[in-house]
Protein backbone atom coordinates (compact mmCIF):
# COMPACT_ATOMS: atom_id res chain seq x y z
CA UNK A 1 0.00 0.00 0.00
CA UNK A 2 1.54 3.30 -0.94
CA UNK A 3 1.23 6.08 1.12
CA UNK A 4 -1.22 8.16 -1.07
CA UNK A 5 -3.69 4.95 -1.16
CA UNK A 6 -6.58 5.68 0.90
CA UNK A 7 -7.34 3.64 3.55
CA UNK A 8 -10.73 1.52 3.29
CA UNK A 9 -13.63 2.05 5.95
CA UNK A 10 -13.35 0.08 8.83
CA UNK A 11 -16.46 -2.08 8.87
CA UNK A 12 -17.60 -1.41 12.51
CA UNK A 13 -17.39 2.47 12.03
CA UNK A 14 -21.03 3.11 11.38
CA UNK A 15 -21.93 0.88 14.28
CA UNK A 16 -19.85 2.35 16.54
CA UNK A 17 -21.30 5.77 15.22
CA UNK A 18 -24.56 4.90 15.46
CA UNK A 19 -24.32 3.04 19.39
CA UNK A 20 -21.58 5.34 20.40
CA UNK A 21 -23.15 8.86 19.74
CA UNK A 22 -26.07 8.66 17.71
CA UNK A 23 -27.76 6.72 20.74
CA UNK A 24 -26.71 8.41 23.27
CA UNK A 25 -27.42 11.97 21.88
CA UNK A 26 -31.26 10.71 21.35
CA UNK A 27 -31.32 9.01 25.12
CA UNK A 28 -30.26 12.51 26.50
CA UNK A 29 -33.02 14.32 24.25
CA UNK A 30 -35.21 12.41 25.39
CA UNK A 31 -34.78 13.10 29.17
CA UNK A 32 -34.53 17.17 28.37
CA UNK A 33 -37.79 16.86 26.71
CA UNK A 34 -39.18 14.56 29.88
CA UNK A 35 -37.80 17.11 32.46
CA UNK A 36 -38.95 19.85 30.50
CA UNK A 37 -42.76 18.37 30.31
CA UNK A 38 -42.17 17.80 34.39
CA UNK A 39 -40.42 21.15 35.00
CA UNK A 40 -43.79 22.96 36.71
CA UNK A 41 -44.33 19.74 38.88
CA UNK A 42 -40.88 18.85 39.71
CA UNK A 43 -39.78 19.92 43.31
CA UNK A 44 -36.63 22.17 43.87
CA UNK A 45 -34.68 19.65 45.02
CA UNK A 46 -34.53 16.48 42.57
CA UNK A 47 -32.68 12.97 43.07
CA UNK A 48 -29.78 12.99 40.86
CA UNK A 49 -28.27 9.12 42.07
CA UNK A 50 -29.52 5.77 43.21
CA UNK A 51 -27.55 3.87 45.55
CA UNK A 52 -27.44 0.13 44.90
CA UNK A 53 -30.13 -0.38 47.50
CA UNK A 54 -32.74 1.80 45.43
CA UNK A 55 -32.08 5.00 47.83
CA UNK A 56 -31.37 8.06 46.31
CA UNK A 57 -28.11 9.38 47.60
CA UNK A 58 -27.45 12.41 45.87
CA UNK A 59 -29.31 15.56 45.51
CA UNK A 60 -29.82 18.68 43.04
CA UNK A 61 -31.36 21.00 41.38
CA UNK A 62 -33.39 20.18 37.76
CA UNK A 63 -30.28 22.35 36.43
CA UNK A 64 -27.98 19.43 38.38
CA UNK A 65 -29.87 17.05 36.87
CA UNK A 66 -29.53 18.66 32.63
CA UNK A 67 -26.52 18.91 32.85
CA UNK A 68 -25.34 16.02 34.70
CA UNK A 69 -27.42 13.95 31.23
CA UNK A 70 -25.39 16.52 29.27
CA UNK A 71 -22.08 15.65 30.51
CA UNK A 72 -22.51 12.00 30.08
CA UNK A 73 -23.67 12.84 26.30
CA UNK A 74 -20.98 14.63 25.80
CA UNK A 75 -18.36 12.51 26.84
CA UNK A 76 -19.67 9.80 24.83
CA UNK A 77 -19.76 11.66 22.15
CA UNK A 78 -16.21 12.76 22.45
CA UNK A 79 -14.81 9.53 22.23
CA UNK A 80 -15.70 8.96 18.78
CA UNK A 81 -13.69 12.37 18.00
CA UNK A 82 -10.81 10.21 19.74
CA UNK A 83 -11.20 6.94 18.50
CA UNK A 84 -8.79 5.37 15.92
Amino acid sequence: MTADAPRPPLPHRTRALLLGVVVPLVVTAAAWALVASWLPRLPDRVALHWGTGGVADRFGSVADLVTVTGVSAGSASSCWRFSP
